[in-house]
């Protein structure tokens, strides 16, 4: 018998990306899959245009809200959809694992693809993907991912390597690189479900980026080893989750460092001072945002550095 696969996508207001995504898995080859898509808080209008177009395009579906969820009935093996409405949206990680805890009571042999909602999807990809994971318990699976508007022009092999010393990440855009890599990019995520009861959750604090690096870090200590499909091809359209430079360039500058203080506590001082210089190169450009949006990154690290709380949301919601 075919392994299911449990999809989960975190949406939050982009039911045009749920719209094209949705076309393409019913048209997948593979078909024993169900996609959960946590609703991190939108609004009303786009929760009600995701329902009618479910109904449009004639899918089974359930929407859960959050709340009801562990005390709903058994949800069909026919159900294609479900929809599980969070009242906050606490970001990206905890997201995911609303899905993710739901199902590690549920379910015990089946697999899991964290598939963001801004991609196309080739017809074959996730039964290439099954066949690449099957029989391999401590695997993180990866997909060659390219540019949706640019579409023979690699965004990702698979995944990336973090910089040893100084802030950021390096791409790996081709298959003789991947075997440095040290995440698996988080567009796409194919693993066992049982991956996430001994590595864990993915990590809440980081509220939007690094927290699949964070993940696939501490798998990659742990023993797991990365792959990566390239018989098959994803697109992605880059960025929706986050809609202005602020938001990005906020959360990317802090969140990394919150990695760095983590994972290389003592090259934590060095690679403070490259996020100097990514100031001052913001500053001489005329950057203004990402000036801006780089000193309060710095700032909140600081603050967090001697234990004082930081209002991500707050800040964000002041600033973006």
């Amino acid at each position: 018998m075919q392994p299911r696969v449990n999809i989960i996508t975190v949406h939050y207001n982009s039911e045009e990306d749920i719209d094209e995504c949705l076309g393409f898995l019913l048209n997948s080859t593979y078909t024993h899959f169900q996609w959960w898509i946590v609703d991190n808080a939108s609004t009303p209008h786009s929760i009600q245009a995701l329902k009618d177009l479910f109904e449009k395009a004639g899918v089974s579906w359930v929407g859960i809200p959050k709340k009801d969820l562990d005390k709903s009935a058994e949800i069909p093996d026919l159900t294609k959809v479900i929809l599980i409405e969070n009242d906050c949206n606490e970001g990206f990680a905890a997201g995911n694992n609303v899905a993710l805890r739901h199902l590690l009571k549920k379910q015990t042999d089946s697999l899991v693809w964290l598939l963001n909602p801004d991609v196309a999807l080739e017809p074959e990809v996730m039964e290439d993907l099954v066949r690449l994971q099957q029989g391999k318990e401590k695997q993180l699976l990866g997909n060659v991912i390219y540019y949706y508007h640019q579409r023979d022009t690699v965004m990702y092999c698979g995944g990336f390597r973090v910089k040893r010393w100084q802030h950021g990440v390096v791409d790996i855009k081709d298959l003789e690189n991947f075997k440095r890599a040290d995440a698996i990019a988080g567009a796409s995520l194919f693993t066992h479900l049982n991956t996430f009861e001994e590595v864990g959750l993915l990590p809440e604090h980081y509220f939007l980026y690094w927290e699949e690096t964070d993940f696939c870090y501490h798998a990659k200590k742990k023993g797991y080893q990365f792959q990566v499909n390239t018989h098959s091809k994803i697109y992605d359209k880059v960025g929706s989750a986050a809609n202005t430079s602020f938001t990005r360039e906020y959360l990317y500058l802090l969140n990394g460092m919150r990695f760095y203080r983590k994972y290389f506590p003592l090259r934590t001082p060095l690679i403070f001072l490259s996020t100097l210089a990514k100031f001052l190169k913001a500053f001489l450009t005329g950057q203004h945002t990402k000036r801006k949006a780089i000193y309060f990154g710095q700032i909140d690290f600081l603050k967090e550095c001697f234990g004082r709380d930081i209002a991500i949301k707050e800040r964000i919601k002041k600033h973006a």
